[in-house]
């Protein structure tokens, strides 16, 4: 818990204790913490953030706007909703084998498919990793992150197997075996503290399918069983990845 714009300060934050049920107070200052001030009619304001996540900021966070009046008690809270618009940058890799060149990239899509650039927290979004040419290539994705601009804050959201780490978050790659393309559903968060949101895979090329690998949930096309590594159908791998800009 800590008010909007200084979860950096210890004086404006507050940590609870996981799976534990207590009350936690969190005592901010007014000349030390982000607060707006209306002298005239004596009322002080700030809003504070509840979340989840130490890291990310996800659908499940809330935000209250609460006010000080002095003289008077304290004033209803209520819910603030916060918009983040999406400017994605692609990051694409290529590589040419057999005089066929392979291209990778990401995207981000709405849930019907529409290649987007503005999103809300909490909204239902795909991550796809494109292949092309598809007669040619598969691919299969590992060691994905998040990280923002500030503090260099990194969250992990797929792991060195190839499987998601909180698949609340980000849920294990798909194959469409039509188009050979990777996807994930996630819900749309942010950091803190960023205006960016960096998301990066590294992603593997071989020739043909890639072989999935069976994550404790389900089966996902992330890492490529051991036996297969040193299969002649392995080309090489490369890492992509795109920026979200939030506001």
């Amino acid at each position: 818990m800590y008010i909007k714009n200084d979860y950096k300060s210890q004086r404006c934050r507050v940590f609870g204790i996981e799976n534990k049920e207590r009350p936690v107070p969190l005592r901010a200052k007014f000349d030390q913490c982000t607060f707006t001030e209306d002298t005239h009619n004596g009322v002080y304001s700030a809003i504070v953030v509840i979340q989840p996540n130490m890291k990310i900021v996800t659908d499940m966070a809330r935000a209250y706007q609460v006010k000080c009046i002095y003289g008077k008690d304290f004033d209803d809270s209520r819910t603030v909703t916060a918009e983040l618009d999406v400017d994605m940058i692609q990051t694409t890799t290529m590589i040419t084998v057999g005089g066929e060149e392979a291209h990778v990239s990401m995207i981000i899509l709405d849930e019907y498919d529409n290649i987007i650039r503005t999103a809300h927290i909490g909204q239902s979004l795909k991550l796809r990793i494109i292949i092309n040419p598809k007669a040619v290539y598969g691919i299969f994705a590992y060691n994905c992150l998040t990280q923002s601009n500030v503090e260099d804050w990194v969250h992990e959201i797929i792991d060195s197997a190839g499987c998601a780490i909180e698949e609340k978050i980000f849920g294990n790659f798909k194959l469409n075996r039509d188009t050979k393309a990777l996807t994930s559903f996630f819900t749309a968060f942010k950091f803190p503290l960023s205006s960016y949101v960096k998301f990066q895979c590294e992603v593997k090329i071989c020739v043909g399918f890639c072989e999935e690998v069976e994550c404790a949930n389900s089966p996902s096309f992330g890492k490529r069983k051991k036996r297969s590594l040193n299969s002649p159908k392995y080309i090489t791998h490369k890492k992509v990845s795109f920026v979200l800009s939030m506001e």
